[in-house]
């Protein structure tokens, strides 16, 4: 049986990759990513603005259709 040694449970420099060897490169990937979450969040919300938008648009021209179709008689 081996014994493990204390460092063992640390992560190695390799493992790091970018992070060790180059930081700032690794915190402008984070930031580019939190980013492209943010916009596609937003893009979501407009999206499901624009749905209500045209949803609200479609009834109103509807209940304006019905109107104006009891107001000639109903079509008789």
């Amino acid at each position: 049986m081996s014994r493990r040694s204390p460092r063992d449970r640390f992560v190695s420099a390799s493992e790091l990759g970018k992070v060790v060897f180059c930081p700032k490169a690794y915190y402008l990937d984070l930031n580019r990513k939190e980013e492209q979450t943010k916009s596609s969040a937003r893009g979501e919300r407009m999206h499901q603005e624009l749905a209500k938008t045209v949803k609200r648009e479609q009834s109103l021209l509807l209940r304006f259709w019905r109107w104006l179709v009891r107001l000639c008689g109903g079509g008789q």
